[in-house]
């Protein structure tokens, strides 16, 4: 059984925190009763990726009772000086805890087809029970910190699109009935192909585009991305950006093929849903 949709990663147990104006002075650390630590499979948050976020605790002072208090700032660590990220703390997420050396699961599940492009930090820290995370003084615990980003590309993808530029060819499919993002990529290095394959932002082999394949005609890169493109991609959304179809297939009835000549995109949209987009 699939797990829960997690609607959100920024919802439910998660508050936002405003910039701070002013930063001051971080007292001298007391010596700490625990390490906080997060733990997440991957920082980059994409269209129907699974993701499982959590943190553990190393406990120094076993049975000392705690708070425990989350805050998500959009923006970055340097947004904000660590010693204001609770100037104003939210409710305590886990309250009156005995310490121990333990590990809980924040969220895991399957994102939705559709995520802002945005950048964030989640934070943590433990304090005496009853007593305010505004001072840093309080925390028993290291502050812990999780760089996040919301978008279409994965670790993996990102990671190819930097070495390698935009794919020469790809081809990307949206099975919405399994929530499935399956994209092929393709290079045609020295009339030699080499093909990466992806399901929803993960290598599809552990090798991660071992696969090689003879490329007959070189082609210049794309000119969009594969990262322009997500599960809730719009027809409107297509026109906009690529303009009206040179040409448009229509079969069979209730498919649409719409052909791109400028950017050599073509477009398949079923009954008014984006189901196929390639690039060549």
């Amino acid at each position: 059984m699939r797990p829960k949709v997690v609607v959100s990663v920024v919802v439910a147990f998660l508050t936002l925190v405003s910039d701070a104006s002013i930063a001051r002075a971080a007292p001298t650390p007391a010596p700490r009763a625990a390490q906080l630590q997060f733990t997440v499979n991957e920082q980059f948050l994409v269209p129907w990726g699974y993701e499982n976020l959590g943190y553990s605790i190393k406990s120094f002072q076993p049975g000392l009772r705690v708070d425990l208090y989350f805050a998500l700032l959009q923006g970055g660590r340097e947004c904000i000086a660590p010693e204001m990220i609770f100037t104003s703390p939210p409710p305590a997420s886990a309250s009156d805890l005995a310490l121990s050396d333990s590990h809980t699961v924040l969220t895991e599940g399957y994102l939705p087809a559709q995520l802002p492009s945005r950048t964030m930090t989640l934070y943590g820290v433990l304090v005496p029970h009853g007593v305010s995370p505004a001072d840093s003084a309080n925390w028993v615990s290291n502050l812990a910190a999780l760089d996040l980003a919301m978008g279409t590309l994965s670790s993996a993808q990102r990671d190819v699109l930097a070495a390698r530029g935009n794919p020469d060819t790809y081809l990307i499919q949206f099975f919405h009935d399994t929530q499935q993002r399956l994209e092929t990529w393709m290079y045609e290095g020295g009339g030699r192909g080499q093909i990466f394959q992806f399901v929803n932002g993960r290598p599809l082999s552990n090798e991660q585009g071992g696969e090689r394949a003879r490329a007959k005609v070189l082609t210049p890169p794309t000119v969009y991305g594969p990262g322009r493109f997500a599960p809730g991609t719009t027809p409107a959304e297509i026109r906009a950006l690529l303009g009206a179809p040179d040409r448009v297939i229509t079969d069979p009835p209730g498919i649409q093929v719409w052909i791109f000549k400028s950017s050599r995109m073509s477009v398949t949209v079923q009954n008014g849903v984006v189901r196929q987009i390639a690039a060549h």
